[in-house]
């Protein structure tokens, strides 16, 4: 019984410095583990002792947007004649205000119908508008085939991640911008997708 009283204050001061590992804020890193007690002794052996560490980044916020898009039928152009005017194809708004130094992955996915076959040639080009300004994103993509006679179908997708910081919604679009056409009717519908993800470092 002795013992018990002469080790009550050894438990208090314990408990102390656990309150005050929390007081000093290292309470993340540190804490407290008590052992059970051993045969000779009437009381628990408490111990402050250091948590690992993990060096993995924290997950941060993260945004998508998705949207759908078509264009045409397109005239019938030749090579080496510009298009008369750009078709644009669709476009997906996205709001990263609330996102600390975000990237946007920018998906598209589309499926060309070539109804009579022959040569089809068409360069995609991404722009992004943010607070009135309108400026290209990456490089353009170009979709290049010989199709066979019919009706044709033809799946293009790329992506591009674009790293450049915005204050406020910004929006991405795709266009049409160049194409060699040798049939009349070809069309273009897909899907738009935006995945914005914080970068927390």
């Amino acid at each position: 019984m002795k013992m018990i009283e002469e080790n009550k204050h050894y438990l208090n001061d314990c408990d102390c410095e656990c309150k005050e590992v929390e007081r000093k804020h290292y309470y993340e890193d540190y804490d407290c583990e008590c052992r059970k007690p051993r045969r000779k002794h009437c009381y628990e052996e408490c111990f402050i002792v250091k948590k690992s560490c993990s060096c993995a980044p924290k997950p941060g916020k993260a945004l998508l947007k998705c949207s759908r898009g078509a264009a045409g039928p397109f005239p019938l152009v030749a090579a080496g004649v510009l298009l008369p005017q750009t078709y644009p194809l669709g476009s997906v708004t996205i709001d990263t205000r609330e996102l600390c130094n975000p990237t946007v992955l920018l998906n598209f996915n589309f499926l060309i119908n070539v109804p009579l076959g022959l040569l089809t040639t068409l360069t995609f080009t991404v722009f992004k508008c943010c607070d009135g300004c309108k400026q290209p994103v990456g490089e353009s993509f170009t979709f290049s085939e010989i199709l066979p006679a019919g009706l044709a179908n033809k799946s293009f997708s790329f992506q591009i991640c674009d790293c450049s910081n915005c204050c406020g919604c910004q929006t991405y679009s795709v266009e049409v911008t160049n194409a060699t056409l040798l049939s009349a009717g070809v069309s273009i519908s897909g899907q738009i997708t935006a995945l914005a993800v914080e970068n927390i470092c």
